[in-house]
């Protein structure tokens, strides 16, 4: 395995996941998502503070960029160090939405949004279709019932989490998907301020009206 080819992977997936997605569309809107709403560059932030269609197309690009940094670092590693690709894909991605150089360089700030839609893309390369399909039916139940996007996004980041750790267990995924784990630690992490909220019931609603400025 060639050193290079996962420097150049980890630099690729880090820039793909830091093209701004909702700051660029509230921007083309005369809105600043890091001073409206939630703060967040996120889809759910867009919904509200643009249009609901708007916060749909963040939420598509945002995920896209999961795949798409996958496929892409695929195609530099070996074809024997496809799981390896698939991780460094999966785990960059994110981290680079999160942190995002090209925030830093639009505002001085490494900030970017909590990694739910990337996240969600990212497991179309990796996860079996019909355990995809049972997460985001569950996914859209919780936020139907709760309407707490960080409720959801929490909870079946967990479950997805449990399935792969019992698939890495039963010989069904490689032992380096559990580096998976650290897209969890990262989405705990950006959520830190969501689950306080949600504990002190002062948690935004996904159907709660449209910020004020």
């Amino acid at each position: 395995m060639n050193i290079a080819q996962i420097v150049i992977s980890i630099v690729v997936a880090y820039l793909i996941g830091s093209i701004p997605v909702a700051y660029l569309i509230g921007k083309m809107h005369g809105v600043d998502v890091f001073k409206i709403g939630s703060g967040n560059m996120g889809a759910s932030n867009i919904s509200r503070s643009v249009s609901k269609p708007w916060g749909g197309i963040t939420w598509f690009l945002d995920s896209s960029k999961g795949v798409i940094a996958i496929l892409i670092v695929r195609q530099i590693m070996p074809a024997d160090q496809q799981a390896l690709a698939t991780m460094i894909g999966a785990v960059v991605v994110i981290i680079g939405h999160v942190w995002s150089i090209a925030v830093r360089i639009l505002i001085g700030e490494f900030r970017g949004g909590k990694g739910a839609a990337t996240t969600i893309g990212t497991w179309f390369l990796f996860m079996p279709l019909p355990i995809i399909v049972l997460i985001l039916a569950l996914w859209i139940l919780i936020l139907y019932v709760t309407k707490f996007i960080s409720l959801t996004v929490l909870t079946t980041q967990t479950l997805m989490s449990l399935i792969i750790i019992g698939m890495v267990a039963t010989h069904r995924l490689e032992l380096v998907y559990l580096s998976y784990l650290v897209v969890t630690i990262v989405i705990f992490y950006r959520h830190q301020k969501n689950i306080q909220a949600l504990l002190a019931g002062r948690e935004r609603r996904i159907s709660d009206p449209k910020p004020a400025g």
